[in-house]
């Protein structure tokens, strides 16, 4: 069984269709990039997946049971990292991730453990009784990969993770969602064609709110880059 189903998902504003009946399903043991333009629907179709937007038509499953109409349940079991990584600024580092990984399904004593342990693979310990707000955007960007990887979830989905991060802390975070995937299902959205493409191997295809692809790359493509300049421009 699928970690994740997505299953004929629909999303319409008044007078735009954002999603067409979108389907596809994540796998433990794998690494999905989804990528498209600009207003494709990644972002919208990742909110659905995590239970913060409603679809007009469609499901997801997550571990076969559906995550609407009630998806608090089951968004416990859900990494996310929102585009922006908005963050409580007046809040202290080790404050914001106490309150994560209070709303992990963790046992109460192992809570410090874990986090104490995305801080040092964040590389953010020093940091911790620092306010996010006094931050740069790079160390507020790996506080909110921290709270994502927090208890290692089996679903994890990010959007734009890369953003703010120099190139070390780029490759840092490519071992970190590697390492990730052996145990979870993670799908990213990234214009970062090139790193995506390094820890990928499937690619869902969006194109105004229509996938297009999910596979592999086509073997007549030569990189990711020239795969989405080709086919994910709008008709």
């Amino acid at each position: 069984m699928s970690l994740c189903v997505v299953e004929s998902l629909e999303k319409w504003y008044p007078g735009i269709r954002a999603l067409s009946d979108v389907s596809f399903s994540l796998n433990p043991g794998e690494i999905t990039g989804l990528v498209g333009a600009n207003g494709a629907g990644k972002s919208t179709c990742i909110k659905i997946m995590t239970g913060l937007m409603t679809p007009s038509a469609g499901k997801v499953l997550v571990k076969g049971v559906s995550l609407f109409p009630n998806p608090e349940y089951r968004r416990r079991k859900i990494g996310y990292l929102p585009e922006g990584n908005p963050l409580p600024l007046s809040h202290r580092v080790i404050e914001y991730l106490d309150f994560m990984v209070s709303l992990k399904p963790i046992v109460k004593k192992s809570r410090r453990e874990m986090r104490d342990e995305m801080l040092e693979v964040m590389g953010i310990t020093d940091v911790s009784k620092r306010f996010i707000g006094t931050l740069s955007s790079g160390y507020r960007q790996r506080v909110g990969l921290a709270a994502t990887f927090m208890g290692w979830p089996p679903l994890i989905l990010l959007d734009e993770p890369s953003r703010g991060l120099d190139p070390y802390q780029i490759e840092m975070l490519s071992e970190l969602i590697k390492k990730a995937s052996h145990r979870s299902a993670v799908l990213v959205s990234s214009h970062g064609l090139d790193q995506l493409e390094r820890i990928a191997g499937r690619f869902l295809l969006l194109r105004e709110g229509i996938l297009i692809h999910d596979g592999p790359l086509p073997e007549s493509m030569g990189t990711l880059r020239e795969f989405f300049l080709e086919r994910g421009r709008s008709s």
